[in-house]
């Protein structure tokens, strides 16, 4: 693959990869459970929605490797970078009303989520005969 096209592929895979991470942890707190609180909600709902927004990240992690069609975790660790500095921004700025450890927990378990989904592709994926 030339250089210019892995650049391409990476700066789609980060988008795209983003955009199912939103869409996804958006649909499973806000649509799905009308909300998440650690004094409001339910300890079933935190697990189910602590749990849908994981998937979300793995479904994102996944997505953005494939992508890339190699094997490379740039795209990845920019989607982690990007929820360490939106988990850094919703404490510092105060958006979050939640313990700083629930938000922490939260950012971390959609970067494993990632993770996750990189590795999962990577283990499954069938080498193509090109």
């Amino acid at each position: 693959m030339r250089k210019f096209e892995i650049i391409l592929r990476i700066m789609i895979a980060i988008v795209i990869g983003e955009l199912l991470l939103v869409l996804g942890t958006t649909l499973v707190q806000e649509l799905i459970f009308s909300g998440i609180g650690w004094g409001n909600s339910s300890k079933f709902e935190l697990l189910a929605i602590g749990l849908g927004s994981f998937l979300a990240a793995v479904a994102s992690g996944a997505v953005a490797f494939l992508i890339v069609k190699q094997a490379t975790g740039v795209p990845n660790m920019i989607l982690s970078i990007l929820v360490i500095l939106e988990t850094v921004w919703l404490i510092k700025s105060g958006s979050s009303e939640e313990p700083i450890w629930f938000s922490g927990l939260a950012g971390a378990l959609l970067i494993l989520g990632i993770w996750v989904g990189r590795i999962l592709v990577a283990k499954l994926r069938i080498p193509s005969k090109t």
